[in-house]
């Protein structure tokens, strides 16, 4: 087996596109990262950005096969083995060759790591066997993919992009939506992306009277986007806010470029997820934030 890594993100999206076009809904991540990168490095558009060092990227080969890619983002590490590869021994080996280089880069911490559920214990059980590293699970997630946006009853209110003025309010909406969902972010990073959303016209907004929930267009592939960041504040819940913002701007954007929309849930939020499969988003596969313990 042979693996490369890269510096530069084209060269990069290059050799490792193929391989993660394999599945884009599922890919959505790696995908959107890759693209994200590109575009910050040799343009200075609006929506380009990239801050701090660039990513840990690897694709792994057998013989003449791409099989594995690694992409190190500010937190966890992104795995992805080829759905083509049918044999356990050359997963396990690709993941072993993988362990091996990261370990020999010395500047590579590895505090946790985004994969499908058996690629995602593969790769944790062998670092524990090599570094005696436990691991637990920090969110089971579930990829749902939208092709059409069902007909819902939209709550009292209407849908817009976020202004300048909603800056500080998406701010505290953005630290809450984090911590909920386990990920530690400071008040200042919150402001960043607020404030990065809104240059980009990427948060969306249900106001009713008021801003009552948001959702955030982001991650843009060759045919589809992602909608994350989905927040109402505890006393706007339970109104239906969330389901006319998510729908809205999912069917906005099946009118516009994209061919489908994707989200992550966590699993263990049984609301969220029939909340967005009443939308129209349907199921396409699991996937596991796992977190090494120190």
């Amino acid at each position: 087996m042979h693996i490369q890594s890269y510096e530069v993100p084209s060269d990069f999206l290059d050799r490792a596109e193929p391989l993660l076009m394999e599945n884009e809904v599922l890919n959505n991540l790696p995908l959107g990262i890759a693209y994200r990168l590109v575009q910050s490095i040799k343009h200075t558009a609006k929506d380009a950005y990239h801050e701090g060092p660039l990513p840990f990227m690897v694709v792994l080969s057998d013989g003449e096969q791409d099989i594995l890619v690694l992409l190190k983002t500010t937190a966890h590490l992104i795995v992805y083995i080829s759905d083509k590869v049918q044999s356990h021994d050359v997963r396990s080996n690709a993941i072993s060759v993988a362990i091996d280089y990261i370990l020999h880069q010395e500047v590579i911490p590895v505090p946790s790591i985004i994969a499908f559920h058996e690629t995602a214990h593969l790769f944790a059980e062998k670092w524990n066997e090599v570094t005696g590293q436990s691991y637990g699970v920090q969110m089971d997630q579930r990829i749902y993919a939208c092709t059409k946006v069902q007909d819902v009853k939209l709550s009292p209110g209407i849908f817009r992009a976020s202004e300048l003025r909603d800056i500080p309010m998406l701010a505290e909406w953005i630290y809450d939506f984090a911590k909920e969902a386990s990920e530690e972010i400071t008040h200042k990073q919150a402001f960043e992306m607020a404030q990065r959303g809104t240059e980009q016209c990427a948060i969306y907004l249900w106001d009713d009277g008021e801003p009552v929930s948001m959702a955030q267009q982001t991650r843009p592939t060759l045919h589809g986007a992602v909608v994350n960041m989905v927040y109402t504040p505890f006393e706007h819940r339970n109104k239906g806010y969330a389901s006319s913002c998510v729908s809205t701007l999912t069917r906005n954007m099946l009118r516009g470029p994209y061919e489908f929309a994707s989200l992550y849930t966590d699993m263990s939020n049984p609301i969220s997820n029939h909340i967005y499969m009443k939308v129209g988003y349907e199921p396409r596969s699991d996937s596991v934030v796992l977190v090494f313990n120190s």
